[in-house]
């Protein structure tokens, strides 16, 4: 058994809070609801909670939502004690708020000095992280096109109040690193971490409960972070890593030659969009480690020393449509109360995309956290990726087109090869009434941007040599947007 050390980004409001939350009430029980099988999952393992120490990075606002979390923690303890039966639940719901503890750290995912500062501090005081939860996240939004707005909800009112298309969003906007903005801060940032803490997160598999570090859970967020430590829970195995991404994720607006994002008009589509088809290629080269020839290599030069045969897993999540505080600024309170209406009437009338609430938005994410591995093994076991020459010879055969999902040569596979299969995506859902429940969804056009994905995680890993090279000669990146 494993006591999960969890990081989750964006934790001092919004869905990573709600995620937060989730974990640690959870965690509070000896038998975490949301760590069991859902129908369509193999149900193997049970899972089991237990004493937890829990840390929240950041400032400011962070200390709010830690205290609010500490509160969370002793509210749900006391009600498992109610209801937990003489020497069993109640001790475990003791002993979990007897050990858990919650910390502040500073995180900027807009600066690769804040990453790399950041993960230095975690690798001196943890031998190992099970979990990262890349949740941070926001869009840079101008106005509102009322004419394409009103002429979306004529055309599809439902559409409209799920994947809006008429939120106007800044172009050029470069961080301090003179890179896309929105892209570091959704994607980049996130990916830097990763393969900053990659050889904590694959020593999680072979980590014990005897560990010095081995009773927290870690939440992060940006620019400030939390952190949570859990019990032992069976069935983690290897060290995780769940990107949340976005209802509104689409390869619709997504550019190839602008990766990072800085000429696009939807940075926030399209930066979510990156996550599906990255996370995805991470975890299926991370489950045919002997595919070396088209495995991208860390570029964290102490992951080859440190990790030895350890692994990571890589999952989507998608919270649907949660009620944050990202438009505010662009509608108002009133028309922010009328959204509200909107997205219950939408789950009234039979939208499964409409948690709302970040509580109920967080199920999918920490789904994927608790739940053990081998009920995912049937949803995301795929065939080896292919290996450079495949993939060259399949993007001369393929005539499929960027926003397609097949064709009759990617869809036979390679040769010798079972058929490419698209991943999926889970999902938080609810019911008319409100009743939770994790599902699924496909990463859009994965076989028409199968090979993005690949060259996208090489282009990253380069680019993140060349900063952590500039950074140890005390580079200097250009002026920051003035919208940071």
């Amino acid at each position: 058994m494993t006591r999960p050390i969890i990081i989750v980004t964006g934790a001092n409001g919004g869905l990573g809070y709600g995620i937060c939350q989730r974990l640690l009430v959870q965690l509070s029980t000896p038998n975490p609801p949301d760590a069991l099988p859902q129908p369509f999952e193999e149900a193997l393992l049970p899972a089991r909670g237990g004493g937890g120490y829990a840390e929240v990075y950041g400032v400011a606002r962070a200390e709010k939502a830690r205290g609010e979390l500490l509160e969370v923690v002793r509210c749900a303890s006391a009600e498992t004690d109610s209801e937990g039966a003489k020497g069993g639940v109640d001790k475990a719901a003791e002993e979990f708020r007897k050990n858990v503890v919650v910390e502040v750290e500073y995180l900027d995912l807009a600066s690769t000095k804040s990453v790399f500062d950041f993960a230095a501090r975690i690798r001196s005081r943890y031998t190992y992280i099970s979990h990262l939860m890349c949740n941070a996240g926001l869009a840079s939004f101008t106005g509102i096109n009322w004419a394409l707005a009103i002429k979306q909800v004529l055309a599809s009112p439902m559409e409209a109040v799920t994947a809006p298309l008429y939120y106007s969003q800044h172009q050029g906007e470069l961080s301090i690193d003179g890179l896309g903005w929105v892209w570091q801060c959704n994607f980049f940032g996130h990916f830097a971490l990763f393969r900053e803490l990659e050889d904590l997160l694959a020593a999680a598999s072979s980590s014990s409960p005897s560990s010095p570090s081995s009773n927290a859970v870690s939440a992060s967020a940006s620019p400030s972070t939390s952190a949570v430590k859990a019990g032992d829970i069976e069935g983690l195995g290897a060290g995780r890593v769940v990107w949340c991404s976005s209802v509104e994720a689409s390869p619709a607006f997504y550019d190839p030659a602008d990766w990072q994002l800085k000429n696009t008009t939807h940075s926030y589509e399209s930066s979510k969009y990156q996550i599906d088809i990255v996370a995805t290629t991470l975890d299926r080269l991370s489950t045919h480690p002997n595919n070396l020839d088209s495995e991208p290599k860390s570029s964290n030069p102490t992951n080859a020393s440190r990790n030895g045969s350890g692994r990571v897993r890589h999952f989507v999540s998608q919270p649907g449509v949660v009620n944050t505080n990202v438009a505010n600024a662009l509608i108002g309170p009133f028309f922010d109360m009328i959204k509200i209406c909107l997205f219950y009437l939408a789950r009234w009338l039979g939208s499964p995309n409409h948690p709302i609430s970040p509580y109920k938005g967080a199920l999918a994410a920490t789904h994927l956290a608790l739940v053990p591995l081998a009920c995912l093994a049937l949803l995301t076991s795929a065939p080896a990726p292919p290996s450079s020459s495949q993939s060259q010879s399949k993007a001369s055969a393929s005539s499929e087109g960027k926003g397609g999902n097949s064709s009759s040569k990617s869809s036979k596979g390679y040769s010798g090869s079972a058929p490419r299969v698209p991943p999926v995506r889970f999902r938080s859902e609810t019911d008319r009434w409100g009743e939770e429940r994790v599902g699924l969804s496909p990463v859009k056009a994965w076989l028409a941007n199968e090979e993005e994905g690949r060259r996208l995680v090489l282009a990253c890993d380069a680019l993140l040599r060349k900063c952590r090279e500039e950074e140890g000669r005390g580079w200097v990146g250009e002026n920051a947007s003035e919208k940071m």
